[in-house]
């Protein structure tokens, strides 16, 4: 069996194998296009491959690596915006296609970090803790964060059907 940075990167594989979709969805959720979050996913994790000496397992490895993810959305949508890439109106997307379209257009239209943490929680299926450790901030925080997206979704999903 490997040890050290070996597992690290055969563990890394192992993530990148089990939830390549859901690593997916979030790139197309903060993205807005298919072919941007698939580019996202490839860099997040060739990243994590060539930084995998930075994880020192003082949280859990696909908290680490949704963080990566994240912060290459972050970037790639600076990266895009600097150089005038945005060639398709991006919309933002839950990442989910399953969903009615009401509520698919209700959490695009939420801030983006109400967004991720609506994603992370129940696409992702992240606990709190885990959702934090991810964002960088306190589970707390997390909550609060998801209170407020809730509220804001209802309050969105009640006028729709007012209507």
């Amino acid at each position: 069996m490997a040890t050290g940075v070996g597992a690290t990167q055969a563990a890394i594989e192992d993530v990148y194998r089990r939830r390549y979709a859901s690593f997916l969805r979030l790139g197309y959720a903060l993205l807005g296009s298919r072919e941007w979050a698939r580019d996202a996913v490839q860099e997040a994790f060739a990243t994590a491959l060539r930084e995998r000496r930075a994880f020192r397992g003082e949280g859990s490895l696909d908290g680490w690596l949704w963080r990566t993810m994240l912060n290459t959305c972050r970037q790639e949508r600076r990266r895009r915006i600097e150089i005038g890439d945005w060639y398709v109106p991006v919309q933002p997307s839950n990442g989910h296609v399953s969903e009615w379209p009401e509520l698919r257009a209700a959490v695009a239209a939420l801030p983006d970090r109400e967004r991720q943490v609506i994603f992370l929680r129940y696409y992702a299926g992240l606990g709190q803790e885990e959702a934090a450790e991810v964002l960088g901030v306190r589970p707390g925080t997390v909550a609060a964060t998801l209170n407020h997206a809730r509220r804001k979704l209802r309050a969105a999903l009640e006028t729709e059907v007012r209507q």
